[in-house]
């Protein structure tokens, strides 16, 4: 048997958790299923759901899967054979593929919607990490606040609109071809090459980064 972090067939693979805030599913958990030949193929004896808050990263729902699968688990070696005996087969066609993290898939697009980047950081936290560059130095971006929608600019993507001491806003993409303002994400903590984490307040007392500073890709 096998404890998977996923609610079979939804990710199969090596980083279910991970693909699972990448997507931005609301909702994840352990599935204790057969193995077989396949990669999680097999037949499912037991599932139990868990809510991803809008918070979690992959090392926080990393844990409350730890925690909910010991559960699983010994729910379903008290009854093994009733479990079996009602086993269901996964439907293929429902499954996706949660490939294995590379550390490139860290990098900031900052012309994506700004959902997708907040998601990129906490689905990828803490290994490999979101980052982006400045003036051609690396920099880890943390943690940001959730997306507000009202907030939205005109500015290129990348572009540092203003560094607060609750948060430093950045251009973001669009949501969608059709809207004429772009979004924005609120981040709350950074880390410069070679130097420590910050909180924006930490930042916006220092002089490493100011308003109008423009965020980049590593081959700009």
């Amino acid at each position: 048997m096998n404890i998977h972090a996923s609610l079979l067939p939804r990710w199969r693979g090596a980083a279910p958790i991970h693909r699972a805030l990448l997507a931005g599913d609301d909702e994840t958990g352990i599935t204790i299923m057969q193995m077989d030949k396949g990669l999680d193929t097999g037949d499912m004896l037991y599932k139990v759901s868990e809510s991803i808050a809008s918070d979690d990263t992959a090392a926080s729902l990393h844990d409350k899967m730890a925690a909910l699968g010991a559960t699983a688990i010994s729910t379903v070696l008290k009854d093994l054979a009733a479990y079996q005996a009602q086993a269901i087969a996964q439907d293929d066609s429902q499954a996706n593929y949660a490939e294995k993290l590379v550390k490139t898939e860290g990098e900031v697009d900052w012309s994506q919607p700004a959902a997708a980047i907040e998601r990129q950081i906490r689905g990828l936290t803490p290994w490999p990490g979101a980052y982006t560059f400045l003036a051609g130095q690396r920099v880890k971006v943390l943690a940001s606040l959730p997306v507000n929608t009202s907030q939205q600019t005109n500015k290129p993507a990348g572009t540092v609109i203003s560094v607060g001491r609750k948060a430093i806003l950045v251009a973001c993409g669009k949501d969608n071809d059709t809207e004429s303002s772009a979004t924005t994400l609120a981040i709350t903590h950074l880390q410069f090459a070679g130097g420590k984490p910050m909180t924006a307040e930490q930042v916006c007392h220092g002089n490493q980064l100011n308003d109008g500073d423009q965020f980049t890709s590593e081959t700009k």
